[in-house]
């Protein structure tokens, strides 16, 4: 059956895989090359929504330092994606890059959709708990923290299967949280 997709829709699915695969310990190459596409298009649509990449589309970094610091943010994905210039060079792949990659596109995906989803709701509770000194003291994000370890809750971010689970349950209504949609799409 065919189907018909926006380029947000293709996004959205690829980022959402890649959340899930990250949290089912899946391979690695594949969780980066998925959230990588995700957010390229995301970025290619942020403008359009009054947002921005924060890790690529920053101020913080000095112009003359922008390509320096732009090739090493997308020096796996061009890795993984092309081959005419160097074909039996041997990459250093650091699969924990993996989680600024979604939080990014997340970030994006956020602004866009203007409502969570299980996935994207889990990964940030679960970035949360895995970066807590990352975050400014005053972030959206910080605020996550806080209710997720104010609620006494059991949930230790280096079990990523409870994150998993917790999509699963979200997706199936056994847990409800306000502004969590299951819908796809705009």
């Amino acid at each position: 059956m065919k189907m018909n997709l926006t380029k947000f829709d293709v996004a959205e699915r690829q980022l959402l895989q890649s959340i899930r695969l990250l949290f089912r310990d899946e391979d690695p190459v594949s969780i980066h090359t998925l959230s990588e596409a995700a957010l390229q298009v995301l970025r290619d649509m942020a403008s359009e929504f009054g947002t921005t990449s924060k890790l690529r589309d920053n101020d913080f970094i000095r112009p003359e330092k922008k390509k320096e610091w732009y090739r090493a943010l997308v020096k796996n994905k061009n890795f993984f994606k092309h081959a005419e210039k160097d074909k039996t060079l041997i990459l250093e792949f650091d699969p924990e890059v993996n989680n600024f990659s979604i939080i990014d596109a997340v970030s994006i995906y956020a602004h866009i959709k203007k409502q969570w989803v299980p996935e994207t709701k889990a990964f940030v509770a679960w970035f949360c708990l895995k970066y807590p000194d990352l975050l400014k003291k005053d972030s959206d994000l910080s605020g996550i923290y806080h209710i997720i370890k104010e609620s006494n809750s059991l949930i230790d971010r280096e079990n990523k299967k409870q994150f998993s689970e917790m999509i699963e349950q979200l997706r199936l209504g056994i847990i409800v949280m306000d502004n969590i949609t299951t819908t796809y799409g705009l």
